[in-house]
């Protein structure tokens, strides 16, 4: 199997028919990607498609520094743009569970009041630098840990830990000193979605 970069170069020469080789080598990672920010299945397939579509036709922008991560942030930005749009939709309609039925009382006002809480969280961390919102979403509403975000993101590790260190200090500003406890009923809510 030959290495991303020399396919890129081989690509841009011509050989457009070996994009296929890059589709075999990044369709599993691009799709864990995409399904760790979206938790769905079809959407996440959906996300990776666009992803290699997008990497295919900016393949003449590629710096040549780093494929994996290039193509790996095409992906990630993809799935948050989407996430972004669900999102604005649930901000928009009031959903019950899955099975119909309307929560009882008590249930269904602290489900509303958790919620609520959920669209203020991301509407703070959406105001945050694209950098920090991006690292706090993966890590309070995704649960992924410091490793794996610095592996979707291309960064390393100590950089990942300052981003979240960095955007937590902006949301504490923003929302107040309770917020430990805001974003993990966030990761919650998120959970519950």
């Amino acid at each position: 199997m030959a290495h991303a970069e020399e396919l890129v170069a081989r690509i841009l020469s011509g050989e457009k028919e070996l994009f296929e080789e890059i589709v075999k080598q990044y369709q599993g990672l691009l799709y864990s990607i995409a399904y760790s920010i979206l938790r769905d299945e079809m959407e996440a397939e959906n996300v990776a498609q666009e992803a290699f579509i997008h990497a295919y036709l900016s393949l003449d922008r590629y710096e040549g520094r780093g494929f994996k991560t290039w193509i790996c942030r095409i992906a990630t930005n993809k799935a948050i743009d989407v996430k972004r749009k669900w999102t604005r939709h649930l901000q928009h309609t009031t959903e019950f569970p899955e099975n119909g039925n309307e929560p009882s009382g008590g249930e269904f006002e602290e489900d509303v009041e958790l919620r609520d809480e959920y669209r203020k969280l991301l509407t703070v961390i959406d105001s945050l630098p694209e950098r920090y919102a991006r690292v706090v979403r993966l890590r309070h509403m995704e649960g992924r840990s410091v490793a794996q975000i610095a592996a979707i993101t291309g960064q390393a590790q100590k950089t990942v830990e300052s981003q979240l260190y960095r955007a937590k200090q902006m949301i504490k500003r923003k929302w107040g000193e309770n917020c430990d406890e805001a974003l993990r009923r966030g990761a919650v809510a998120a959970i519950h979605r």
